[in-house]
């Protein structure tokens, strides 16, 4: 199962994809 959430800290906004199977947690900028 994978989770898909969008987070706005301070000025700028940040995709976070966090993964069940591997548990594993990714941060990715988005601009």
């Amino acid at each position: 199962m994978i989770e898909i959430f969008s987070r706005k800290i301070g000025n700028r906004r940040y995709s976070f994809c966090f993964f069940h199977t591997k548990g594993e947690l990714q941060l990715e900028p988005v601009t």
